[in-house]
């Protein structure tokens, strides 16, 4: 007899807030005239990752992701907010989860984000009017894949791995979870992603 599901944990930024640093990296490239998937391998796959572990401050991820590329006159403050603006709620996704909390199950959105970034979403969607479980794995101190993040899952929600459906956009944000025996689903649109969680009910 499989687990009963009891508790759904849900990729914050990436599921249920649509956006991620493309659109920036792309505004970016093309100011001055580069490859945006260079830019996207600098600020966000070396800088923001420092960023979301509380090693640099967030300007940093701007600031020195213009000095590697020598750009002269760009503000990390707009271009933050260019990269802010571009965030939207997933409302497929919301109503979805918020169907999942009527049915009994119990719903963590989970992000990895730096600490101001993550609170201004959610203030902005006013999410905590409809979700009682929102965490921040940088108030965690650990990255959100790791055996210290699904060990706290467990401990702080009182349930057994087999009893967990961990959902993300990013597959290596998978693997922890997959590795301790939870459920999981990657995120690819919407259909499929209500389909795959289904199954798993």
């Amino acid at each position: 007899m499989k687990p009963k599901i009891k508790l759904i944990v849900l990729d914050f930024h990436g599921i249920l807030v649509k956006g991620d640093y493309k659109p920036v990296c792309r505004m970016l490239a093309k100011k001055h005239n580069v490859k945006w998937e260079e830019v996207y391998e600098v600020l966000y796959k070396t800088h923001f990752r420092e960023a979301v572990l509380g090693k640099i401050p967030e300007s940093q991820v701007y600031i020195r992701t213009f000095k590697h590329f020598g750009w002269k006159g760009d503000s990390w403050k707009e271009t933050h907010e260019y990269h802010k603006n571009a965030m939207h709620l997933n409302n497929s996704v919301y109503r979805f989860s918020l169907q999942l909390q009527k049915k009994g199950y119990t719903v963590l959105l989970l992000s990895q984000n730096t600490a101001d970034q993550f609170k201004s979403y959610v203030k902005r969607f006013d999410l905590k009017k409809d979700f009682k479980y929102i965490t921040n794995t940088f108030d965690l101190g650990v990255p959100k894949a790791s055996k210290e993040t699904t060990d706290w899952i467990k401990k702080e929600f009182q349930v057994k791995s087999g009893e967990v459906i961990f959902c993300d956009d990013q597959e290596n944000n998978l693997v922890a979870a997959k590795k301790d025996g939870m459920k999981t689903v990657h995120y690819k649109n919407f259909t499929q992603f209500k389909s795959d969680i289904t199954k798993f009910l």
